[in-house]
């Protein structure tokens, strides 16, 4: 009995291009394999925005923001916190900060309201408070700005030609000083006969003030408290000298007047 090979027979050899034609289609199968896998594998790309999409996300959202957008812009686009979420040193950071920029407000009032009239120099915003520098040449002029920042009290500064008075106005702290305020009002007690100093004003009783209505008033004894009275001309009524300056004031001097004499005989 012959031996048999039950091994599969090997194919013939073939041709050389039948041979490369196979070796081909079999690389081709194993790459589209290989790329089914990779596809499959592979995270799903994104579906495509509306650029008007793509914009709102980038304003909301800091860490989408352009490469070329400095630090400063994101932080400002980042939520604020909530007035109720606030800590107590959180809520009085920003009403400091909101009192610097009134003070800054109220400094540009009143460059643009007076510029370089009324004797003023300069406006200095110091954090949430104002330093105002006045050149005084007009006692009245002196007791508007004394006003107008409600100073109740002034003395002379650190300087023995400049007063300073602590005032506010809307709000704002303000620090007043007037050059050659103490000189003027030392110059006006000396020249005066019946010298009185109310106020930031130094007047002198001996001669008659006119008001802003034009009536004239002249001195007529004191209150008990020694207080000045006036009288207006032509009327027997005496008023002290407070209430005639808050009612019909500023009252300035008439010199080289010719008047009546007073009630009682009191010369002007």
């Amino acid at each position: 009995m012959a031996w048999t090979d039950l091994r599969r027979p090997e194919p013939p050899l073939q041709s050389g291009r039948r041979a490369r034609s196979h070796a081909a289609a079999a690389h081709r199968r194993v790459d589209g394999a290989s790329r089914t896998y990779q596809a499959r594998d592979a995270p799903s790309p994104s579906p495509p925005r509306h650029p008007s999409v793509e914009q709102a996300m980038t304003q909301a959202s800091p860490e989408r923001a352009p490469d070329n957008e400095p630090p400063e812009m994101i932080y400002m686009r980042r939520p604020k916190p909530s007035p109720q979420n606030l800590t107590e040193l959180e809520e009085q950071a920003i009403a400091w900060d909101a009192t610097c920029g009134r003070a800054r407000t109220l400094a540009a009032q009143i460059e643009a309201l007076y510029g370089e009239t009324h004797g003023l120099q300069g406006v200095r915003v110091d954090q949430d408070r104002l330093i105002v520098s006045v050149h005084v040449t007009d006692l009245h002029v002196w007791a508007e700005w004394v006003e107008y920042f409600s100073v109740t009290d002034y003395r002379s500064g650190a300087l023995p030609h400049t007063y300073g008075g602590s005032g506010h106005r809307d709000g704002i702290s303000v620090w007043l000083l007037g050059y050659d305020g103490p000189q003027l009002e030392q110059r006006a007690m000396e020249v005066a006969q019946r010298p009185h100093r109310h106020g930031a004003v130094v007047y002198d009783l001996a001669l008659p003030h006119r008001d802003i209505n034009g009536n004239v008033w002249v001195a007529c004894g004191k209150t008990a408290e020694g207080m000045p009275l006036l009288s207006q001309v032509g009327r027997p009524e005496r008023c002290s000298l407070a209430h005639v300056i808050d009612f019909v004031g500023p009252l300035l001097a008439v010199r080289d007047a010719v008047l009546p004499a007073l009630p009682g005989g009191e010369a002007a």
